[in-house]
């Protein structure tokens, strides 16, 4: 069974990837996210998702915009640098242009962190 808890882990993680990568993510307002760990996910689902709040829903995650939501099955044992890049992969979906939209997975968004990291970015 799926278990949510709020995860100030995360939010950190996410503070730090801001801070490191600077201007390219100067419109990312953290204030703005939510951040969740689910447990009980079955392996190979997702490691870390961003997801737009819509609706009434907003209410439900206090105001914020986003949910970022770590999969504690394979986010937990990845090491520090990796779960670095996987949250600044996640973030690369809040859209520049206008910064309470995300955008989808498009292969510049996987050239950007290969070219950077390497094919095994986030181990």
């Amino acid at each position: 069974m799926k278990t949510y808890e709020f995860d100030e882990g995360l939010k950190e993680l996410t503070e730090q990837v801001v801070k490191d990568i600077g201007e390219e993510f100067k419109h990312v307002d953290i204030g703005k996210i939510l951040f969740v760990k689910c447990k009980g996910v079955k392996k190979g689902k997702f490691v870390a998702q961003i997801r737009k709040v819509y609706g009434p829903y907003v209410l439900l995650a206090g105001g914020h915009t986003f949910v970022l939501e770590s999969n504690d099955t394979l986010f937990t044992p990845l090491s520090p640098e990796g779960k670095l890049r996987v949250v600044e992969h996640e973030l690369r979906h809040i859209s520049p242009a206008s910064p309470d939209k995300l955008i989808c997975h498009n292969l510049k968004d996987f050239v950007v962190m290969i070219e950077k990291y390497g094919v095994d970015y986030c181990k």
